[in-house]
């Protein structure tokens, strides 16, 4: 045993989950039906990793909890498109404090009930969501810290780009989480293409200006993808691989969703608020 070094640690967790992964499925972008749901491969998760790495899982479904718990909260009287970590009986509780919710969930939840008309719907869902990246940038995971990385500047750039097609209250929307965002809230109409973090921009600029809503959205769930798949080329059988076959299973869920209702908006939806609320016409996605 004297020569069980710290390496040896970290090779044998990064191989804990060889079954578990080599029994999962391939998924390709083109799949439109799924084996099971993302909510019921987490609930299946939670007895087979280990309870450090199912936290890390969990950072993925709040965003779906957010959106829930946002429903809720305005009483939009309408069914979740998708669960996420927990049921909306679950949120009510720890809209309630009844209910264990993650801690920048709570936190907003304070902050809200303290004055709900201080802020817009849109302001507030552009609140939750900065705290939601900002603390799940924390998590000490590189792979999920760069995922949430791409994603916020992703849906930045694309707030971005749409802002600079027909102009909107860019500084209310925009989410204020990394040094990107705050130099965009700062200066809309900087050139960004300069960006390492944000590599991909020439790529979005085609994208944004594609008058086709099906293909546009193809387009940007492509681009994940590929992203998804440069992150994890060397992680086989390590969480990071769960957490990218979760990002893969929301990403076809979420377009068999699209396909069967004709498309939505990819962009966060503080976007639409602010549109329909200032009455400006956008093409939709």
């Amino acid at each position: 045993m004297s020569g069980f070094t710290e390496q040896n640690k970290i090779t044998m967790s990064k191989q804990q989950y060889f079954y578990l992964i080599a029994g999962l499925p391939d998924l390709t972008l083109a799949d439109t039906h799924l084996p099971f749901t993302a909510k019921t491969f987490l609930d299946d998760m939670k007895n087979k990793t280990v309870t450090k790495d199912f936290e890390l899982l969990n950072w993925l479904y709040y965003a779906r909890d957010n959106h829930n718990l946002l429903s809720i909260l305005f009483n939009k009287n309408r069914l979740p498109l998708f669960e996420g970590r927990y049921s909306l009986q679950e949120l009510k509780k720890g809209i309630e404090g009844n209910f264990p919710a993650p801690g920048y969930m709570s936190a907003f939840i304070s902050m809200f009930k303290e004055n709900k008309s201080r802020y817009t719907e849109a302001e507030w869902e552009t609140k939750l969501t900065e705290a939601y990246f900002k603390e799940a940038m924390k998590t000490g995971n590189k792979f999920l810290t760069q995922w949430m990385e791409f994603e916020l500047n992703l849906k930045n750039l694309l707030l971005l780009m749409s802002n600079r097609k027909q102009p909107l209250p860019f500084s209310e929307i925009i989410m204020d989480a990394n040094e990107i965002a705050a130099l965009m809230k700062e200066n809309p109409a900087a050139d960004f293409s300069t960006q390492p973090s944000i590599d991909f921009m020439g790529q979005v600029v085609k994208i944004i200006e594609m008058e086709n809503i099906i293909e546009r959205e193809k387009k940007i769930d492509a681009l994940r993808w590929k992203k998804l798949e440069e992150m994890t080329f060397f992680s086989y059988f390590t969480v990071e691989a769960i957490l990218s076959f979760i990002i893969k299973l929301m990403i076809i869920e979420r377009g068999a969703m699209l396909k069967k209702e004709e498309g939505k908006d990819f962009l966060p939806s503080m976007l639409n608020a602010f549109t329909e609320k200032n009455k400006i016409p956008v093409a939709e996605n």
